[in-house]
């Protein structure tokens, strides 16, 4: 099996190499979890997360660029797609983020600025890949290792990121909310306990994981997902997916499947990914027929009230997504988007044009906006 670098440079003191594909990835997955163990703040800078859609797909037109000091220690992995996008009569080549899945962030890891180097890695991208006209960072959190390469400062809000803290404890976190959704939450607390035992279980060994992770998925497709075919177990490849998110992430201790149980029975279900003080939520589901104690609900008050107490963790994510989850009034991360050139004159001026379209587009819609509100109000 071929797993040596599509091209290997030396420049600026550091090694930078290109790999393609399932292959490539591979020769670097071993060093990438090192160097995410150490600098990762968020799962998307551990290679399982990219590793689940690979599985699938091969990744013919993925490519990962790795920078390593002249001693060969890697010190930041940056994982691309080349696509072709359609621009009315022509498909355009472009270098674009790897997105491997619906979650709505992306991001790349390094352990020191990416600046200094970046013209360099760029020179050996153009060098390695077919054509492409220009760079696209999609999805990205504001406060990411990516957007240090929009050195235009041409980053474009797209959508947030959200997340509730507590590092100041439970009883300064549920304070600040009203006394009616207090007692509304407390109120179906004392309800399903009236039924029996409520329970909080969080599996993170490698040895409970399995079982655990078959009653996560029974609860996600007890309800209108498993009616409709959308549940994890009902997609052979979406299950495939998760199934190696538990192994890997498992493997390395980061994988957390939460359960809140009525009587031992599971009524609601999380399945989450804990980088350092954080636990990112993945998926989210409970029983439709213990709904009217909002189980969902009850579970992530449980959850919050245990790690206050526990320590190890002091903010849950809950990425993007799930509307439901604006009633917690959750603080928010900015995420967008933003394009860079490969360095070329042509790729210069396709850059500077597309802004020049995207800014006259947006100030032609915030000029819209008044317009039509007047319209409506007469």
């Amino acid at each position: 099996m071929n797993q040596n670098p599509l091209l290997k440079t030396t420049s600026s003191g550091i090694q930078i190499a290109v790999y393609k594909g399932l292959q490539g990835f591979e020769k670097l997955e071993a060093a990438w979890n090192e160097l995410a163990g150490k600098s990762g703040t968020h799962f998307l800078h551990f290679p399982a997360w990219y590793g689940a859609e690979l599985q699938r797909s091969g990744g013919d037109n993925t490519y990962f660029v790795s920078l390593s000091d002249l001693k060969g220690s890697l010190f930041a992995v940056l994982s691309f797609q080349w696509v072709k996008i359609k621009v009315k009569l022509f498909n355009i080549p472009i270098v674009q983020l790897y997105y491997p899945n619906e979650m709505g962030v992306n991001d790349v890891i390094a352990s020191t600025s990416l600046s200094p180097y970046w013209n360099d890695a760029v020179k050996t991208l153009r060098k390695a890949l077919p054509f492409f006209l220009l760079m696209r960072w999609q999805c990205l959190p504001e406060n990411g290792y990516a957007v240090s390469l929009d050195m235009d400062k041409s980053f474009r809000h797209t959508h947030y990121s959200k997340y509730l803290h507590f590092e100041s404890g439970f009883l300064e976190f549920i304070e600040r909310y009203s006394s009616k959704f207090r007692k509304g939450l407390l109120k179906k607390m004392r309800k399903i306990e009236e039924q029996g035992q409520l329970e909080l279980r969080i599996f993170k060994n490698s040895d409970e994981l399995n079982a655990a992770f078959d009653y996560f998925l029974h609860v996600e497709d007890s309800g209108w997902k498993g009616h409709d075919g959308t549940s994890i177990i009902k997609q052979a490849d979406k299950l495939r997916y998760y199934q190696y998110f538990k192994q890997h992430f498992g493997e390395l201790g980061l994988c957390r499947i939460i359960l809140l149980t009525l009587n031992g029975e599971a009524i609601a279900a999380q399945f989450g990914i804990a980088i350092r003080n954080r636990l990112h939520l993945l998926k989210i589901g409970f029983r439709e027929d213990f709904s009217e104690y909002s189980p969902g609900f009850l579970l992530l008050y449980k959850l919050i009230e245990h790690y206050c107490q526990e320590k190890s963790i002091d903010t849950i994510s809950f990425v993007t997504g799930v509307g439901w989850i604006d009633r917690w009034h959750p603080d928010f991360v900015s995420v967008g988007i933003f394009y860079t050139s490969n360095g070329s004159l042509l790729s210069n001026l396709a850059v500077d044009a597309l802004r020049a379209i995207i800014n006259i587009r947006e100030a032609i819609s915030s000029k819209a906006l008044p317009q039509k509100a007047e319209k409506e109000d007469d």
